[in-house]
């Protein structure tokens, strides 16, 4: 019995969105330490993908215009939390990069991570709001500071 079960709760977990590889609080607090690119995968790409979806929440969206950085291009739209970095990550990375006047290169480092840091943590945990809570705690997981306490 336990043979077949084994199986199945580890179907389940995938299904899911879990993880079969367990990583320490230790190690996901290195997030902002890592550089993350298109073929990354992981926790830290999972958290960089929730980050992602709950700044564009509170913002309506993430704007990206053929005109320069913060152009008012509204580009409304979730990134799949799936732990990869792929193609739908790296636009979305793309769209927060110039949104946010940095160097628009797909690739998180640690520009990126201290305004993702930042955008993610300033406003706390939103208890009505799931998408912006998930957001925050990401972050914190990710090892960013918290800005709503400070």
């Amino acid at each position: 019995m336990k043979t077949r079960l084994i199986p199945l709760v580890a179907t389940v977990l995938l299904a899911l969105g879990g993880s079969l590889v367990p990583i320490s609080a230790a190690e996901a607090a290195t997030c902002t330490q890592v550089q993350l690119r298109r073929g990354s995968v992981g926790t830290c790409v999972r958290n960089l993908q929730t980050m992602l979806n709950g700044i564009a929440y509170y913002y309506g969206g993430l704007y990206n215009g053929g005109g320069g950085c913060g152009d008012p291009y509204l580009d409304r739209g979730y990134v799949a939390v799936d732990g990869s970095f792929g193609p739908g990550t790296s636009d979305r990375v793309y769209t927060y990069q110039r949104w946010q006047c940095i160097s628009a290169d797909r690739v998180v480092g640690p520009v990126t991570w201290s305004r993702l840091c930042a955008d993610a943590t300033f406003h706390g945990p939103s208890p009505s709001e799931p998408v912006m809570r998930d957001g925050y705690y990401a972050a914190l997981r990710s090892g960013c500071p918290d800005r709503s306490r400070s």
